[in-house]
């Protein structure tokens, strides 16, 4: 969480002091929405507890209470959903 916390804190400060701020929110725009594809393409319980975690800020034991799944479980979906992100990101950049 604070690691989340600290990167979207940075990426935050760098594009208030860049000088070509609306460039950046262009091609913050673009990545969220591809972010937004890949997600739908991801297996439907992949698809929740990664949404969960990246855009509510649960953690992996609050998701297990919430769907009433073991922790490790959450941890290995999570993990896959991470993995396909940045293998994605990695492809499309």
């Amino acid at each position: 969480y604070y690691k989340k916390q600290e990167i979207d804190s940075y990426i935050y400060d760098t594009m208030s002091t860049s000088t070509n701020e609306t460039e950046e929110k262009i091609i913050g725009d673009d990545l969220m929405t591809m972010e937004r594809t890949r997600l739908a393409a991801m297996p439907e319980q992949r698809r929740l507890i990664y949404t969960l975690n990246r855009f509510e800020n649960k953690t992996s034991p609050e998701i297990a209470n919430e769907l009433n799944l073991s922790c490790r479980t959450v941890e290995n979906h999570l993990f896959l959903g991470r993995r396909e992100m940045r293998e994605f990101f990695r492809n499309c950049i």
